[in-house]
C-alpha cells in the first residue's frame, strides 16, 4: 500500500476548510486507500497551530475545542505514528521542515504531501516524491 507523510499543513487545511483537496485527502486516508504518516512532531505541531488566537478567531466555527479534541483524537486511528530517530538538516531556510523529511525516511513513505514551498522546492528527497495536495489527489485517483 503506498505510504504518504501528510504535513502540518495538510492537517490544518482538512481541519478548516471541509469540502477543500486536505480534507479529501484525509478521508481517503480514513477509507483506507493509502496509509496517512504522521510523527509525534506533526501531531504537537497541529495541536499548537489549531490553538492559535489568529486561527482561533479568523476559523472559529471550525476549531471549537470540542472539534480540535475530536480531530486530534481522530489522526492518531487514520495515520501510523512514525517513531522517527533521523535526523535531517537538508533544509535550512525553515528548520521546521526537516522533521517532515525524517518522518518520510522512517516511515517509509512513497510521498510528502505539503503545501510548504520549501518542501515542495525539493521535488523528491531520498528517493521519496514530494508533491502538493492537488497532486496527490491526482496520484490516487489513479491507484486501482
Amino acid at each position: 500500500m503506498m505510504r504518504a507523510v501528510l504535513d502540518t499543513n495538510v492537517f490544518i487545511s482538512a481541519a478548516i476548510k471541509p469540502e477543500g483537496n486536505c480534507a479529501q485527502i484525509f478521508s481517503q486516508g480514513e477509507a483506507g486507500k493509502f496509509a496517512p504518516l504522521v510523527s509525534q512532531f506533526i501531531l504537537e505541531e497541529i495541536a499548537d497551530v489549531l490553538a492559535r488566537p489568529h486561527i482561533q478567531k479568523k476559523y472559529r466555527a471550525q476549531v471549537t475545542a470540542n472539534k480540535r479534541e475530536h480531530y486530534l483524537e481522530a489522526i492518531p486511528q487514520v495515520a501510523e505514528v512514525v517513531q522517527v530517530t533521523t535526523s535531517v538538516t537538508e533544509v535550512e531556510k525553515d528548520p521546521k521542515d526537516n522533521p517532515i523529511l525524517a518522518c518520510g525516511v522512517d516511515g517509509q513513505a512513497d510521498y510528502i504531501v505539503t503545501g510548504d514551498p520549501h518542501l515542495i522546492a525539493l521535488g523528491t528527497f531520498r528517493g521519496i516524491r514530494i508533491v502538493t495536495p492537488a497532486q496527490f489527489l491526482e496520484v490516487l485517483k489513479q491507484e486501482p
